[in-house]
């Protein structure tokens, strides 16, 4: 439905606007005769551009992220950052608005940003706003909106943080737009992915970026710093391939592991010292494990103040399991209908862990599992994500296809270059973690078994994993 008053959007994307090409130019490694070639050239690829092919075009299902209607209390009067000056940022206050206004020609709110003075030129993208997905599903594979520039120019794209043991920042491909009528913009949150190394405890050496997988803070709508004018936005909007539901497959138990051997870990080296001495409490505190006489055969209490406090849970694979398989109830301590849990399977060569656990006893973490304190050790992780209803039984079926490498060291460095598939004879443990957007509660994991199954039909892969093979059907 198209508001009255408002053209139908069209899906051209515009690369090289002339504001662009001008920025381009005064850039000091262009101040030179070679000036007048780029120019030229820029200029030729300004017209050759053409609508790309967008996912919301082959199918895709639309759905409202936001609309603009309900959220008068988080209108941003002005742009701003927290590394800015008090100078900068009261520059700002007087020169930017972000705000919920009637579109032109309409009674239905949008977004109207102003940016009338040149911006602070770091960090570089600024944050216009902030939605509320901090979790997306596996069927998500864009975002977009209708746009309008009225005035100066804007480059655009969204995303945020991924969670800890991932890849920092990701953001999407930008785009950049000139004035001109109503448009269709879509970001692809699976192609063309961008990322910094803000934390890359665990991935600088990444030869993947992921981002619905790994989302951890909610999702964000910026613009590069040195974006100018008057922008208008409409509804943002989720473009989604059809839900798969998960449902328990049939299945044969080869193996189920033993959860008095149940132990926890840090992905942070800060925090796990912290832990450990008697003197001084760790803000990502280890989990808390009991093993009641009556009810589930493991407990274990955590909360998500980031991704680096992690249950685990030793299990050997045999041959010819495909599958964990994980029954019990996880109740996250809120009104929250579901629960998101992060999955890192352990691996090392031959499945035998290069670290020993030892006894329990006392407070503070069992192991440190991070690069700096397993030196000369082999071993890496590999990730899957589910979300499931709190405070349910399941059976949760985790077929080894879904997960994809997120660490690898030692040995195991090919394999997280390659991307390489998860082994069956190199798993050494499960571990799960409450991501950091359910912070506010703690995550109760109330487990009666875990097991290493074979299901049928074939599993397959639920977050996109561009550049690999489809699982054999």
């Amino acid at each position: 439905m198209v508001p009255s008053g408002l053209q139908p959007a069209s899906t051209e994307r515009i690369l090289f606007s002339p504001e662009v090409i001008h920025a381009f130019a005064k850039r000091p490694f262009f101040q030179s005769g070679s000036k007048k070639l780029l120019l030229i050239l820029l200029a030729v690829l300004s017209l050759a551009t053409t609508p790309s092919m967008l996912a919301s075009e082959s199918g895709g299902i639309i759905s409202v992220l936001e609309d603009f209607e309900e959220n008068a209390a988080r209108n941003a009067p002005a742009i701003s950052h927290w590394r800015w000056t008090s100078e900068q940022k009261q520059q700002a206050a007087q020169t930017t608005s972000v705000a919920r206004e009637p579109l032109p020609g309409s009674t239905k709110n949008g977004l109207k940003i102003r940016v009338d003075e040149a911006l602070p030129g770091e960090p570089q993208w600024l944050t216009l706003w902030h939605t509320r997905a901090d979790y997306l599903p596996p069927e998500v594979l864009a975002v977009r909106f209708r746009t309008k520039v009225v005035s100066g120019c804007f480059t655009l794209t969204c995303g945020s943080a991924t969670t800890y043991f991932a890849c920092s920042d990701v953001w999407t491909k930008p785009v950049t737009l000139r004035p001109g009528d109503w448009t269709t913009v879509e970001f692809s949150l699976v192609e063309g992915l961008e990322r910094n190394f803000r934390r890359a405890i665990f991935s600088a050496e990444s030869p993947v970026i992921h981002y619905t997988r790994w989302i951890q803070e909610p999702l964000r709508l910026m613009m590069d710093s040195s974006s100018f004018g008057e922008l208008w936005i409409d509804d943002i909007e989720l473009v989604s391939r059809p839900a798969k539901p998960y449902a328990p497959m049939n299945a044969r138990i080869l193996g189920e592991a033993d959860l008095a051997r149940a132990f926890v870990f840090a992905t942070d080296e800060k925090e796990f010292d912290l832990a450990q001495s008697e003197k001084t409490e760790a803000l990502r505190k280890p989990a808390l494990l009991e093993w009641p006489g009556d009810g589930p055969r493991l407990k274990a209490r955590q909360r998500g103040l980031e991704e680096m406090s992690f249950v685990g849970i030793p299990l050997s694979v045999p041959s010819g399991a495909n599958a964990f398989r994980l029954r019990g109830r996880i109740i996250h301590e809120s009104s929250l209908p579901f629960v998101v849990v992060d999955f890192l399977a352990l691996v090392a060569p031959e499945g035998v862990a290069p670290w020993s656990i030892p006894q329990r006893g006392g407070k503070g973490f069992d192991l440190c599992l991070t690069p700096g304190r397993t030196t000369g050790m082999s071993w890496g992780f590999y990730h899957a994500r589910r979300r499931v209803p709190n405070n349910q039984p399941i059976t949760l079926d985790l077929p080894f296809v879904d997960f994809v490498c997120a660490y690898g060291q030692g040995e195991l460095r090919p394999d997280h270059q390659r991307q390489s598939p998860l082994q069956p004879s190199r798993i050494v443990a499960l571990s799960l973690v409450s991501p950091f957007g359910q912070r506010s509660a703690d995550t109760v994991f109330l487990i009666e078994a875990l097991e290493a199954v074979s299901i049928e039909p074939e599993p397959w892969r639920d977050y996109p994993q561009p550049g690999l093979p489809a699982p054999e059907k």
